[in-house]
């Protein structure tokens, strides 16, 4: 069964509300100060307590529950009762960090944005009733309504000289739209019995899923723990910047993922199925990540120094560095992540990522030690292959395949990629140069692309010679739906 259309579905809905999203940033960007923006970058420190498990694992709970409507609900209240004691928490938070910047704009702030994940918190849960009826069209439509209204909320109060705090308003039209639509869904969750037994028996069930959010999010974010004690608000905000427009394409593809990656292993019938399916897909990831990331590498740098007028450029080696990484880190961090959850080995994740977020925020103050921020970035892009080439190795182990024959089929997959990367470093061969005019410098960058792509679509095919086969179309069984 070819999967495309369903996948495709799927990719045109995120591709907008990623877009939509990350806009507000790339507004903010354009209007506020470095310094001002930077502040953005400890909001995101203090929203590690709560950000990215405001349905704290349970996602993955209830997608793969047998009856999601008798279950739903007293995860909804479990949830409350997490998302209380994180608050309170962020509470605190907020004004350490109003009293050591001496800026107390950030306590409004901090606790405003956080509270509203009680609100997310509900969504969540609605939401995923969505989720298991392979509806993702609606939901991309929901997501990308709900994110424009955030967009006009901005925008207004930008206009307004509302200054930073334009964030905080449009957090809540994105937030209060998002329930609203989803309720309209009628989504009616199936009220039970609840108490203090039920409250320790669904801690018991997902308390592993617990510890793996906050040590995911510490291991994706950690760095900017040492960031925010280590380095100017200005170099934060430069930072930031870079790792943002990072994010427009790896959150971008990562969310795509992680909606059917479960749901898709979930329905083959044997290791062995298990097995093939992770090859190829592995195949598929790392070349269309690979040529997309040389695609951002030479075109993005030039967007950016022409939209905000130079304000950023700092942040192009930033985001440079870390892209290096990109490939490998989403068949770690993504495909081989999913894999250990849909063998539900949660105790190996939370190893994995508390060990990654102890030495993220350690060799991150380490790089900023020796070479400020890019050395901080240069720290991350290093762990991050690292630790997703460890995720990489468990999942190869719990298919029964063995190390060097995994790792032979890894490096032959990122083998062109990085092959370009080390052919132009040598060559010392520069990808933007802004020292002559626009069309010179698209003229030049299209002249390089071409080159480039004609070297990694061959040597791709030559080196994986069944990938055309694969790209044409991925089957497991006839049954088998997203």
């Amino acid at each position: 069964m070819n999967l495309y259309p369903k996948i495709s579905i799927t990719i045109l809905a995120q591709f907008w509300v990623r877009i939509i999203s990350y806009s507000s940033h790339l507004i903010l960007s354009y209007f506020l100060a470095k310094d001002d923006f930077g502040l953005l970058a400890v909001i995101t420190t203090i929203h590690l307590f709560v950000v990215g498990f405001k349905d704290f694992g349970t996602f993955q709970y209830l997608l793969t529950a047998k009856n999601y409507n008798n279950e739903s609900y007293n995860v909804l209240l479990t949830n409350y009762c997490l998302n209380l004691i994180a608050f309170i928490f962020v509470c605190f938070l907020a004004y350490f960090f109003s009293e050591y910047y001496s800026d107390w704009r950030l306590l409004p702030l901090i606790i405003g944005i956080n509270f509203l994940q009680f609100f997310n918190t509900y969504t969540s849960v609605i939401k995923l009733n969505l989720y298991k009826k392979n509806n993702f069209k609606t939901i991309g439509r929901i997501e990308a309504t709900s994110n424009f209204v955030g967009i006009i909320i901005l925008v207004i109060a930008l206009i307004n000289d509302a200054n930073i705090f334009a964030y905080l308003f449009s957090q809540i039209g994105i937030t209060l739209s998002s329930l609203y639509l989803y309720k309209l869904k009628k989504n009616k969750l199936l009220q039970k019995k609840y108490n203090l037994n039920v409250f320790k028996k669904y801690i018991g069930k997902i308390k592993w899923l617990i510890l793996n959010r906050y040590t995911e999010s510490l291991s994706l974010y950690g760095f900017y723990i040492t960031l925010v004690f280590s380095v100017s608000q200005i170099s934060l905000g430069v930072f930031y910047f870079g790792i943002k427009i990072y994010e427009i394409i790896s959150v971008y593809l990562g969310n795509i993922l992680n909606q059917f990656l479960i749901p898709f292993f979930s329905k083959t019938k044997n290791i062995t199925k298990e097995r093939d399916l992770f090859f190829k897909i592995s195949k598929l990831l790392c070349f269309f990540v690979g040529y997309l990331s040389l695609i951002f590498m030479i075109f993005a740098p030039i967007l950016i120094n022409e939209v905000w007028n130079s304000k950023w450029n700092e942040s192009i080696s930033i985001f440079i560095v870390i892209l290096t990484a990109f490939p490998i880190a989403l068949i770690g961090n993504v495909l081989s992540r999913n894999f250990i959850e849909y063998k539900r080995e949660f105790k190996s994740i939370f190893l994995i990522k508390i060990f990654e977020g102890i030495c993220i925020i350690t060799f991150t103050y380490i790089g900023v030690s020796y070479n400020g921020i890019l050395g901080a970035a240069i720290s991350i892009s290093i762990l991050k292959i690292v630790f997703s080439l460890y995720q990489y190795i468990k999942s190869s182990q719990i298919l029964k395949i063995g190390l060097i024959y995994s790792l032979k089929e890894l490096f032959l997959n990122v083998f062109p990629y990085y092959s370009v990367l080390i052919f132009c470093y040598i060559n010392n061969i520069d990808i933007y140069n802004f020292k002559i005019s626009l069309s010179m410098q698209l003229l030049s960058s299209i002249k390089l692309i071409t080159i480039i792509s004609i070297y990694y679509i061959f040597s791709s095919i030559l080196i994986n010679k069944n990938l055309i086969s694969i790209l044409k179309n991925i089957s497991i069984d006839k049954k088998f739906e997203i």
